[in-house]
């Protein structure tokens, strides 16, 4: 994201749409992937409402994306999740 973009909710629009969409076919909760070692990513997330979930506790589609994407080589990826 370009920085001249950021602060203006883009970002908590697009999550908030999501999340609506997702409740309206009655999912559980959403999930997503990002990397550790972007300092804003984590804590715009928790700020969302999303949680770090660790490995062994993350639900198996999850946990195939995130096995994929350490399979690429991304070792600082993490998987976040907000219950609906």
């Amino acid at each position: 994201m370009r920085r001249d973009h950021q602060g203006r909710g883009i970002g908590r629009r697009l999550l908030a749409a999501a999340e609506a969409w997702a409740r309206e076919r009655g999912f559980r909760l959403l999930s997503l992937t990002t990397f550790r070692a972007v300092a804003w990513n984590g804590p715009f997330y928790a700020a969302q409402g999303f949680v770090e979930v660790a490995p062994e506790a993350m639900p198996a589609g999850l946990r195939a994306v995130h096995d994929h994407e350490l399979a690429l080589g991304w070792p600082d990826r993490c998987a976040m999740i907000k219950r609906l």
